[in-house]
């Protein structure tokens, strides 16, 4: 008897409640809607006449030999931040950079390269 009162009120407070407080498909939409909205998109793609005019670069210190980790890093940062702002890279090694290392990091980005040694 206990037990069939007990569900019976339990039924009755789920049944009540309504709206759950936190909608997940809800909130979802919004989020979707809010990436896709015009507001949002000015600030992932900016108009050329209204991108960061700051003097910056993107340093980096590596080797020949970083060659992977360094492409890897690049198109992370590339495709997080810097195609807006194409501020250019400048990477320091304390050898000469050979040509393999030099053709494919300025391939991946749209941004100026410069390389350098730092003994």
């Amino acid at each position: 008897m206990a037990f069939s009162v007990t569900a019976i009120f339990l039924f009755i407070l789920l049944a009540n409640r309504g709206e759950p407080e936190h909608d997940l498909v809800k909130a979802t939409k919004e989020y979707n809607d809010y990436l896709a909205s015009p507001a949002h998109q000015a600030l992932i793609y900016p108009e050329e006449g209204d991108r960061a005019e700051g003097k910056a670069a993107i340093i980096a210190l590596v080797r020949n030999n970083e060659l992977r980790e360094m492409s890897q890093s690049m198109r992370e940062l590339e495709e997080t931040f810097n195609r807006k702002f194409k501020y250019t890279w400048i990477f320091f090694n304390d050898e000469p950079f050979d040509d393999k290392f030099k053709r494919i990091t300025s391939s991946l980005t749209d941004a100026e390269t410069q390389y350098g040694t730092k003994p």
